[in-house]
């Protein structure tokens, strides 16, 4: 793995953390193929619990505070999660 990808991969699960307040075991994370800087993450916490969240707008260059800012809780139906169309109407 590249050094940005440990980087990126650093980042959220710092974010994870500072966002919970909970210490991940494992966070899965899946990119969005359609939709460049979009992730989906599925953390594993060390207290047997998990929970699922989305990021848009992340890069290589991002910090573990934007993640806690832009990480949003959400439940999907399939893992990984995967886009449908762009409908815009």
């Amino acid at each position: 793995m590249s050094r940005t990808n440990n980087g990126m991969i650093l980042a959220l699960s710092q974010g994870v953390v500072q966002y919970s307040g909970k210490q991940p075991r494992g966070v899965e994370i899946v990119g969005d193929r359609k939709v460049p800087g979009t992730y989906a993450l599925r953390v594993h916490y060390t207290d047997d619990t998990e929970a699922t969240f989305l990021i848009t707008g992340f890069h290589s260059g991002c910090t573990a505070e934007f993640v806690e800012q832009n990480l949003e809780e959400v439940e999907f139906t399939t893992w990984p999660p995967t886009s449908g169309e762009l409908k815009f109407f």
